[in-house]
């Protein structure tokens, strides 16, 4: 049985290493915030899949705590290297495993249970999940996926509003202002794929690799709260509308509507 106390310990822990992090600069400050909030919301949005599947409280606890650590290496990524693009800095899932490891933050777990934590938040940011992983590793993974993406739906398109899709920034990764969609990009997405971020060359295609994202939800309820959010139509309606833009988005509209059928 896992205590609540499990995660309120985990919690203050986590409130306190992100302060550690804070400096005068307002920037960083703001960037920080943004990773501090988009955790609060990525563990609402597994538990509220956790619940839709009717997972047992063990296992939802569980699902919690990886929730809780999965972006814990951001923290550190960011204050050293000024932005959050991977290819850019660092694998921020295996610094967030560092971080976990050099401070015992699973010490309440037995050691299987730690190692499918850990196995889940690696996974959470790869491109595919492992296929060589134990039931319990492919159900978190899977659970923080669906419950990552959903969140960054939100943020990128708050971001991509306020900002009229044009700012050059660390949460877009940097890149530069295009409204051509790279060939890779576009094959990838037309064969329901997702999108690699090596291949990334522009904005435009950082959007739709996130439109692509689609192909990768897992769960009844991370769709019904894309199709409520109207996340897919948000997303396009900041793009560009060439051919290439107008076919991703026609085919992950009608993807998204053969869920409900």
């Amino acid at each position: 049985m896992i205590t609540e106390s499990v995660t309120v310990d985990l919690k203050e822990f986590l409130s306190g290493y992100i302060e550690s992090f804070k400096t005068a600069d307002q920037d960083i400050k703001d960037n920080l915030d943004l990773k501090k909030y988009h955790t609060e919301r990525v563990v609402n949005n597994a538990l509220r899949i956790a619940e839709s599947i009717e997972l047992d409280e063990t296992d939802t606890k569980i699902v919690e705590v990886v929730a809780l650590l999965h972006d814990i290496g951001r923290f550190p990524q960011f204050a050293k290297y000024k932005t959050f693009s991977d290819a850019d800095s660092i694998d921020h899932a295996k610094l967030g495993i560092e971080v976990i490891e050099e401070n015992d933050l699973l010490k309440a777990f037995d050691e299987e249970v730690a190692s499918n934590i850990k196995e889940a938040i690696i996974n959470h940011s790869a491109r595919k999940i492992p296929a060589k992983c134990n039931d319990k590793v492919l159900l978190y993974s899977k659970i923080i996926r669906d419950a990552d993406k959903l969140d960054i739906y939100k943020v990128m398109i708050d971001h991509y509003k306020s900002n009229q899709g044009r700012a050059i920034t660390p949460v877009t990764l940097d890149l530069p202002i295009s409204n051509t969609i790279s060939d890779k990009v576009f094959k990838a997405a037309m064969s329901k794929q997702q999108v690699d971020k090596n291949s990334l060359q522009s904005l435009s295609d950082f959007k739709v690799l996130q439109m692509a994202w689609i192909y990768d939800m897992n769960f009844k309820q991370s769709f019904k709260i894309v199709n409520e959010n109207n996340y897919l139509k948000s997303i396009y309606e900041t793009l560009p509308k060439n051919d290439r833009v107008i076919d991703i988005y026609r085919e992950v509209k009608i993807f998204m509507e053969n869920q409900f059928i």
